[in-house]
């Protein structure tokens, strides 16, 4: 058996890695930027290829893109086995074809993500839940690390401004910076890939902050004394490698987000709260939580076994 791995978005590339990290079959990694402005090109191509062939799809979800949705389309014309990762819950409906809710298999990261996909009509025998992927890896990885007496904090922007939120990074930011500045702590703001990033030279408060275009996982997280977000999906990445990771959520919990949903970061509700941060004690080490429930559940090697065991139906 050989498989293809489609994903658009860097979070579901990062749950396809996870998997196909403990394969030891072949694989054909197709990224978007293998197959923009290409894809009846490409997907020709890929249909020759897997005729006749023991070919699996792992695909992945998103909603802003049509290709991964038309390469399904032409494993399930191949009648061959597709496997879908969710990484998100948003713009859930548009994620899915009226085939993906008949043929396909997906995996899901806890039982509130299931729900809402039985909810559009999934069917429950198809659906898996045995944890999250990219959680699993990014653990097994993690080595013990120096704790450092940091006087700076890491805010995870995103492009909530571009979508008109009251309640956007402009907002979090202003807040963030009389508080740090009561303080005397500095503040470097990660952008978000799909975020414009001239969108800041106009903010006032400008010289008090440094703007990371950089990757998340070429930053040294566990520098930082606190890293703040609103719902972004690197909280994953951070609560591996520091503690004091919270969610700026003035307005109610975010259940789009898996972190916030299962209580893996700290939930500010208020600017007060944000306060309190700086000058209390962390109530609830979540990190290490996490690392001591998912090194027992395997969680890989059992979404390996299902794909293999799964597959075999197909050939």
């Amino acid at each position: 058996m050989k498989f293809i791995a489609s994903y658009f978005q860097p979070n579901c590339e990062n749950y396809i890695k996870s998997i196909t990290s403990i394969l030891k079959n072949s694989v054909i990694y197709l990224n978007k930027n293998r197959y923009l402005n290409k894809e009846e090109t490409t997907l020709k191509k890929i249909n020759f290829k897997i005729q006749n062939k023991k070919f699996i799809l792992l695909s992945g979800s998103s909603s802003s893109n049509s290709f991964e949705k038309k390469l399904r389309k032409v494993f399930y014309k191949n009648n061959l086995p597709v496997y879908i990762f969710l990484d998100s819950l948003f713009n859930l409906r548009k994620r899915f074809t009226k085939l993906d809710l008949e043929k396909a298999f997906i995996f899901v990261n806890d039982d509130f993500s299931k729900r809402e996909l039985l909810k559009i009509k999934f069917s429950k025998k198809n659906v898996f839940n045995y944890g999250n992927s990219f959680l699993d890896y990014l653990i097994s990885k993690e080595k013990k690390k120096i704790q450092y007496k940091s006087k700076k904090i890491l805010f995870l922007s995103q492009p909530l401004s571009e979508r008109q939120f009251r309640l956007n990074e402009f907002f979090y930011i202003k807040i963030l910076s009389k508080i740090i500045k009561k303080y005397n702590y500095k503040i470097d703001i990660k952008i978000h890939p799909r975020e414009k990033k001239n969108k800041w030279s106009n903010f006032k408060n400008r010289k008090n902050f440094n703007l990371i275009t950089s990757e998340l996982n070429k930053l040294n997280l566990d520098k930082y004394k606190f890293i703040f977000g609103i719902s972004s999906e690197s909280f994953l990445e951070c609560i591996v490698k520091n503690q004091n990771v919270y969610a700026l959520n003035f307005n109610k919990k975010n259940y789009n987000n898996y972190c916030i949903r299962n209580n893996f970061v700290n939930i500010l509700k208020n600017q007060i709260e944000i306060e309190k941060v700086f000058h209390t004690k962390l109530v609830k080490n979540s990190k290490l939580k996490i690392n001591k429930n998912y090194k027992k559940k395997k969680v890989r090697i059992k979404i390996k076994n299902k794909i293999l065991n799964e597959s075999k139906k197909f050939f």
